[in-house]
């Protein structure tokens, strides 16, 4: 009996979180930009918060900026000294 009513719960349960996910009207709205300087990055750019390493790239990190209205993704290849030729701009609402 207690197994039926919990089998029941967790059917009515996922029905219900089912019938609530929609679709995304948008698709996103990434951009790239190119990179304004070769050599720094912009103020304006904001806030720095965070910094992603992967082992397939060794000697480069992925450096994110927080603005208020943007977040952007820089390409730093420091073995190198070198900043990369594109930005990743994701819109903030």
């Amino acid at each position: 009996m207690l197994h039926r009513t919990l089998v029941l719960l967790l059917a009515v349960g996922l029905c219900l979180g089912a019938s609530a996910c929609q679709k995304a009207s948008q698709p996103g709205q990434l951009a790239w930009q190119p990179a304004p300087f070769k050599d720094a990055i912009p103020t304006e750019y904001g806030r720095l918060v965070a910094i992603t390493t992967t082992d397939q790239a060794p000697g480069a990190a992925l450096l994110w900026f927080e603005s208020s209205d943007r977040i952007r993704i820089v390409y730093v290849a420091y073995s190198r000294g070198q900043i990369g030729d594109n930005v990743v701009s994701i819109p903030r609402r």
